[in-house]
């Protein structure tokens, strides 16, 4: 009788790769190439090594891996802009799209949005590549200066002019969130009503909008169309603002729908949702359902204990007050109590 045959060795097994850093979020790239192993980058320094090996072997000319060196000084933190600005210029190829809206992303999150601007201006005078997100941050960095009403029209006016409004819902939102910004709603309300298509972000921008702005009374009504008439479900972030706006206008039974709305919408809840609710329930004067949501949050920052503190103090029950501040005593901080 022949022996059996051997066992195969066992494969082995699997390892998982390693996290990508916070900076690099194009989760859908595969780089194969040895000298691109910067998409696992996650320091300056082993940065620099790699920028260098790239330089020697001619890669850093083009295009792809000049744009990976960008988005590592932009993106990461702290941004880097005046490293992601040389490594752009020594582009040999000229920048595209990405990289100059990637530049512009970098000096926004540095702090720069002046630079942000000449970049978009520069963009336009030399007749560079433009898309969607360059107009995006250019808007954001109007936003960001002190003459955003005038700078953000121009933006606009450009936007227009090249189709950018009929063909990108991203740059209507970034023009919705610019007017409410600046409250001019009626000029929000235009770009979101020319808007061929609309999602939630365009909705929850004009509701948070009118809720910041202090027209509750419009916040809620652009919330119900959407729920309502649109049929489009909010995310926490709409809810948040519709909160807001309950909580402005004082009505418990609103308040009592948003509630609703939160539990049975499936986004889950989150410590700015559920300080939101709280919040909007003392200014609807209902403490048992402020401190229900309280006593069911799993996590508390410093604003949840300020604010159901607060609750108890502006609701005259000083004696839960000064017992709630005193269970968080232990490394708490506070804001300040009214």
């Amino acid at each position: 009788m022949p022996p059996p045959p051997p066992r195969p060795f066992p494969a082995p097994a699997a390892t998982a790769p390693p996290p990508r850093p916070a900076w690099n979020t194009n989760h859908n790239l595969v780089v194969t190439h040895p000298l691109l192993s910067l998409e696992r980058c996650a320091s300056f320094r082993r940065l620099l090594q790699l920028q260098a090996l790239l330089t020697v072997t001619g890669l850093a000319a083009h295009r792809f891996p000049t744009s990976r060196l960008l988005a590592f000084c932009a993106l990461s933190d702290p941004p880097r802009p005046a490293h992601a600005a040389a490594v752009l210029a020594q582009c040999a190829e000229g920048p595209n799209a990405y990289m100059l809206a990637t530049m512009m992303r970098g000096f926004l999150r540095a702090g720069f949005p002046a630079r942000a601007l000449a970049l978009f201006r520069s963009v336009l005078r030399d007749r560079l590549p433009a898309d969607a997100r360059t107009f995006v941050f250019a808007l954001k960095a109007a936003c960001s200066s002190f003459a955003a009403s005038p700078r953000g029209e121009a933006v606009h006016g450009v936007a227009l002019k090249r189709g950018f409004l009929s063909q990108s819902v991203l740059v209507g939102n970034a023009l919705v969130h610019l007017y409410a910004s600046s409250l001019s709603f009626r000029d929000a309300r235009k770009v979101f009503n020319e808007m061929p298509d609309r999602d939630v972000v365009s909705w929850t921008t004009l509701v948070d909008g009118y809720a910041r702005g202090g027209l509750p009374d419009e916040a809620w009504r652009v919330f119900c169309r959407m729920v309502v008439s649109e049929g489009m479900w909010p995310n926490g972030v709409t809810l948040v603002a519709a909160a807001s706006a309950v909580g402005q206008m004082g009505l418990l039974g609103l308040g009592r729908m948003v509630h609703r709305c939160v539990a049975e919408s499936g986004v889950g809840t989150s410590v700015n949702l559920e300080n939101a609710l709280v919040d909007m329930f003392w200014k609807c004067g209902c403490l048992a359902s402020a401190k229900e949501v309280f006593d069911r949050m799993a996590d508390k920052d410093v604003y949840t204990w300020t604010s159901m503190v607060s609750t108890y103090a502006k609701c005259g029950d000083l004696e839960s007050a000064v017992q709630l501040f005193e269970r968080c005593l232990g490394g708490t901080r506070f804001l300040g109590v009214a």
